[in-house]
């Protein structure tokens, strides 16, 4: 059964790279995400490498339908091998799904959202990434008059985070003053 589990596994990999008709891409994520369990530790490393950037392309498409599938598939999925993931490997992913925090449909900032929640309650180090997400998420905020789209993405993020950001109140001011300190490249 483990044998052709791990078969499996790599056709629904294949069809996530392929990033086809909607429906078919859906269902390849509802299903990777209910066998992402099963993956064997000594490939972790690999699928986690592989996977994110399919994420990543699949979180840039426009479909709704995507976007709720992403959502549900990425707990499971980053449940299992976020741990495997880098965090500069995360953050790509993060900065693509920042992005959707101000796209105008309500589901797409939802699963954004969730997403967001997602990889950074799964990862190896999830304080400071759960502190980078909600200081990225509400530097648009700062911003004059922000779009109302923005301020509801970035509000709907920080309610997801604000439990788990709760343990960790400082974390916000040491990622500000480590940013301070780094000069940036111009």
């Amino acid at each position: 059964m483990e044998g052709s589990v791990g078969k499996v596994l790599v056709e629904l990999h294949k069809e996530l790279r392929r990033n086809g008709d909607a429906r078919s891409v859906r269902a390849a994520l509802w299903r990777f995400g209910a066998l992402s369990g099963h993956v064997r530790p000594q490939k972790g490393r690999v699928y986690a490498q592989n996977l994110l950037p399919c994420l990543e392309q699949i979180a840039r498409r426009p479909e709704e339908l995507l976007h709720e599938a992403l959502a549900l598939a990425s707990h499971q999925i980053l449940a299992a091998l976020g741990t495997f993931s880098s965090d500069s490997e995360l953050k790509v992913l993060l900065r693509t799904l920042l992005k959707n925090l101000a796209a105008a449909s309500a589901v797409v900032r939802r699963a954004a959202a969730s997403c967001v929640a997602a990889v950074c309650l799964n990862s190896g180090k999830p304080q400071p990434l759960l502190a980078w997400s909600a200081r990225l998420a509400l530097l648009p905020l700062a911003v004059e008059r922000p779009e109302a789209a923005t301020v509801l993405g970035g509000l709907g993020l920080c309610r997801l985070l604000a439990p788990h950001l709760a343990h960790a109140p400082d974390l916000l001011l040491q990622v500000r003053e480590r940013e301070s300190a780094t000069p940036s490249p111009t």
